[in-house]
């Protein structure tokens, strides 16, 4: 008798918890990308969105091949526009007395971030917050040419989370989790896989570049006066030109291997280096479209022009070299 009333408790639980289920409805526009649901699409990013060439240097060709070949190019969600969302948005209920709101989430930023974006999920029980979750998140760590993201996928009472993260060597996962919203309005964990992140770089140190790099563009028995310099030391970065149309960038960088790639410190969005300095055996070259040289007896290389190096100012020669 006691089992049979248990059993019906069960049945009349169950029926309870299908029941609100379905006749839970989410704004449509803010549930994400179902796809962030599917494990096995899940664990196929790394394999498929790790790059077998360099990041920087491929050809418009090849970058359309790569993404492409990414299984991450299947998500269809514009995640980006979570960033102009300018007040808490009501996106749906689980009934009775539970609703679903988003909010873009503002904080200081972290002297290593360019850019940060999150947005919070936040769930409401008689008009008190009971729990919340980061849903959305992207972070640019512009110097370490570095994304951090977190992509979300609402569906009734659950939610999916994909942390990945993008460098120069491809897109690899972090984790994935999938969690439950109660009828208590908290948020709990049903499942989550950590997956291994095989794509790496080998990256030089960086004070293994430290001086001063320059290259005079014209003849040497011309009177114009001017060099192209990078100088590259812990407290001042910068890359430009000295002589006619002068022109001076504060840089960032980052360095791979024997390259080290020149960024515009102001313009963090930018994937595209404004200089690439190349270390050979025992000697620099510098590939630029900002570089423009009218001397003949300097020839452009697979790497670009072979450019001089000193390891301060009060090495510099005076005259032109």
């Amino acid at each position: 008798m006691i089992g049979s009333i248990l059993s019906c408790k069960k049945t009349q639980g169950n029926s309870l918890n299908k029941n609100v289920s379905q006749e839970i409805n989410l704004n449509k526009n803010w549930i994400g990308d179902i796809i962030i649901s599917d494990l096995s699409f899940v664990k196929s990013i790394n394999t498929s969105c790790k790059l077998d060439t360099p990041f920087f240097g491929r050809s418009d060709k090849k970058i359309k091949e790569d993404n492409t070949k990414c299984v991450l190019s299947k998500i269809k969600y514009d995640y980006s526009k979570l960033n102009s969302l300018q007040t808490k948005t009501f996106i749906g209920s689980i009934p009775p007395e539970i609703k679903l709101f988003i909010k873009k989430h503002q904080q200081e930023k972290a002297k290593d971030v360019d850019l940060e974006y999150q947005t919070y999920l936040y769930i409401e029980k008689n008009k008190i917050i009971s729990d919340s979750v980061i849903i959305y998140e992207s972070i640019n760590y512009s110097e370490a040419l570095t994304v951090k993201n977190r992509y979300y996928y609402l569906n009734k009472d659950k939610i999916y989370l994909l942390d990945f993260v993008e460098d120069e060597s491809g897109s690899s996962v972090e984790k994935w989790s999938e969690h439950k919203i109660d009828l208590n309005g908290k948020i709990s964990l049903i499942k989550q896989e950590i997956i291994a992140n095989q794509n790496t770089s080998i990256k030089s140190d960086n004070n293994s570049w430290e001086g001063i790099y320059w290259l005079y563009p014209y003849d040497l028995n011309s009177q114009k006066v001017g060099n192209y310099y990078v100088n590259f030391f812990n407290d001042n970065k910068e890359f430009g030109f000295s002589g006619e149309n002068e022109f001076n960038y504060k840089i960032n960088y980052n360095s791979v291997d024997n390259k080290l790639y020149i960024f515009d410190l102001d313009d963090a969005s930018s994937k595209n280096p404004l200089a690439i300095i190349y270390k050979g055996k025992d000697k620099y070259y510098i590939k630029s479209n900002l570089i423009k040289l009218e001397r003949s007896d300097v020839k452009e290389t697979k790497n670009g022009y072979q450019i001089n190096w000193a390891k301060s100012s009060d090495d510099v020669p005076d005259s032109p070299q």
